[in-house]
This record gives C-alpha cells, sequence and structure tokens, in this order.
C-alpha cells in the first residue's frame, strides 16, 4: 500500500524547498503566488487545523517565483 505524498505538512515542505517552516509561513502570508486551495489547505475545516501543501504546485509555483 502505497502512501500519498500530494499534500504534505508544513515541515514537509518547508524542507523541500530548503527553509525553514516559518520562512515558508511568511510567503504564505505576505506574496500572492502562494494561493490558498492551490498550493495549501486546512488539514481540517477548523481555524487552529494545520496548513497542508501540494507539493507539486508548491514546488513549481516556488521556482517559477524565486527562480530555486
Amino acid at each position: 500500500m502505497s502512501e500519498d505524498r500530494t499534500w504534505v505538512s508544513t515541515q514537509e515542505m518547508a524542507k523541500a524547498l530548503g527553509l525553514s517552516p516559518r520562512t515558508l509561513s511568511h510567503y504564505r502570508l505576505k506574496h500572492e503566488f502562494l494561493i490558498e486551495g492551490r498550493h495549501y489547505r486546512r488539514k481540517t475545516p477548523a481555524d487552529q487545523a494545520p496548513w497542508q501543501w501540494h507539493l507539486q504546485r508548491t514546488t513549481a509555483a516556488w521556482a517559477a517565483e524565486v527562480g530555486a
């Protein structure tokens, strides 16, 4: 049984991009190229639920915006 790795935690996404989780959260809040629902979402509908990140979409958006 394979594990679905489409959506990953903030820690995993930050590591994949070579960032700290705090820096990734800064980009989520301050930059318009990361779009809620496309690049990130809440794990559950609760307001305090942790964020999940779409691994492929976020990596592509990061590369296009930052050039990494």
